[in-house]
């Protein structure tokens, strides 16, 4: 009995360091892609993969819905015919932006993280509030995946990912499940 509960107490820290999440400066994001401060490879191996062609929805309705661990091709619309679920944290949309909104939904709690080939704004929304991120990383010269923004969320949830200011029509995005 003894026994058991050591063991439960020496795995507690190794699930916890799992999901710990460091916020590095700004100033440590405008490198490569080989300057991330979290392990990308997953979502470089994604990036690679064949893509799906998804198109954004305009408004909140009859969204489509994002692939988990896949390569989403997203054509987005020009930011002034954009209607959002809830207004952006911050607003990026301009006359030569673009932005869009899509579905998603959670299978399993935990922390997932929401990569971008392009240097847009991303919102989480859970029905009509905005989820909080938890951490970001970024690389300016990173052609491949922009950023990633990480979010703590559960299982069961349907969530809506909002674009904003993306300076191209399309972007490509990955939502993985943090693994390291």
């Amino acid at each position: 009995m003894t026994l058991r509960i050591l063991l439960i107490l020496l795995l507690i820290p190794v699930t916890a360091s799992a999901q710990r999440i460091i916020q590095r400066e700004f100033n440590d994001m405008t490198g490569g892609c080989d300057n991330y401060g979290w392990n990308m490879k997953v979502e470089f191996a994604i990036a690679k993969a064949e893509p799906i062609q998804i198109r954004a929805a305009a408004k909140n309705e009859a969204l489509v819905e994002l692939k988990l661990d896949a390569n989403n091709d997203v054509t987005l619309h020009p930011a002034r015919a954009v209607t959002f679920a809830t207004p952006p944290e911050r607003d990026r949309s301009g006359p030569a932006s673009f932005s869009g909104l899509a579905a998603f939904k959670i299978l399993e709690t935990g922390v997932y993280r929401i990569s971008s080939s392009d240097n847009n704004w991303m919102d989480v929304v859970r029905g009509t509030q905005r989820v909080a991120s938890a951490a970001f990383e970024q690389q300016t010269a990173c052609k491949s995946l922009n950023k990633s923004v990480a979010y703590r969320l559960n299982a069961g949830d349907s969530l809506i990912l909002q674009i904003n200011g993306n300076p191209q029509p399309f972007t490509t995005v990955i939502v993985t499940k943090w693994a390291d």
